[in-house]
């Protein structure tokens, strides 16, 4: 019994330690004065280092979360069909708490499914095939990228009419110099480039950014910034912390609730 407690006691110290250094090295990494880039608030910071490190237990504690029963949905059957993409760095059931209130919501939601950072169009439409594969085929398909699948969602929404909708949670739209994430964002790069030229003006999706002022992953914290599409900034949260906001989710419920706009050209 002490063996086990002593093992959880290291775990969580380890994971708070880690949180910090993070945190501490988005700080002194900004530099506002000569870039205008944001710095995570000082009144956050400590707070949002125990959030993340509670965040970081739930998001490794996924794959035990495949073990739980379904939830009962609270509300009846939606037609929209969701298919939530993972940022590939993080568990295949990281996002398991988001899943879960998306399905209690009504919807029905397809996880796990194919990412990556393609940089041609047939590679794009390989992923698509894929992804309505798993989905099944009736009717439209909503997108919901976290992390840097988000990006992934633009490419599939730009060149698939049956992607009308992409809501992204952290996405770094505008590419990130931090180093918890993959080359593959960090500008300049070819992935970037290709998004870029792939989600073309006037967008024929319906696009939605949802990303927070407390994300310490992200440098700058408004990287996540998507032009020309609904964003939504919500405060004090941390990176991984938005898979498991009460007040993230309910952004995210009243953004997929709403109709599609009558212009998206499609």
């Amino acid at each position: 019994m002490t063996a086990l407690v002593l093992l959880v006691f290291a775990a969580a110290s380890f994971v708070l330690l880690a949180v910090g250094a993070n945190l501490a090295l988005h700080w002194t990494r900004a530099r506002p004065q000569m870039s205008g880039q944001r710095r995570i608030p000082p009144r956050l910071t400590p707070r949002a280092v125990f959030d993340e490190a509670g965040a970081t237990v739930l998001a490794l504690f996924g794959p035990a979360a495949a073990l739980l029963p379904p939830p009962k949905p609270l509300r009846p059957a939606r037609p929209t069909r969701l298919a939530l993409l993972r940022d590939p760095r993080l568990p295949a059931n990281a996002h398991w708490l988001l899943r879960r209130r998306l399905e209690r919501a009504g919807w029905h939601v397809t996880a796990s499914l194919p990412t990556g950072s393609p940089t041609d169009a047939n590679a794009v439409d390989r992923i698509a095939a894929a992804i309505t594969a798993a989905v099944g085929s009736g009717g439209p398909i909503t997108l919901v990228g976290v992390g840097q699948s988000g990006l992934l969602a633009r490419q599939l929404a730009a060149r698939h009419r049956h992607f009308p909708r992409v809501l992204t949670i952290a996405t770094p739209h505008q590419g990130t110099t931090s180093p918890a994430m993959s080359a593959a964002v960090r500008p300049p790069s070819d992935y970037l480039e290709a998004v870029a030229v792939m989600d073309e003006r006037p967008r024929a999706f319906d696009a939605i950014a949802i990303y927070s002022n407390g994300d310490g992953w992200l440098e700058p914290t408004d990287a996540s910034y998507y032009p020309g599409a609904f964003n939504l900034e919500v405060h004090d949260v941390g990176h991984l912390s938005m898979l498991f906001s009460a007040r993230v989710f309910h952004y995210v419920e009243e953004n997929l609730e709403a109709p599609l706009p009558a212009d998206l050209g499609r």
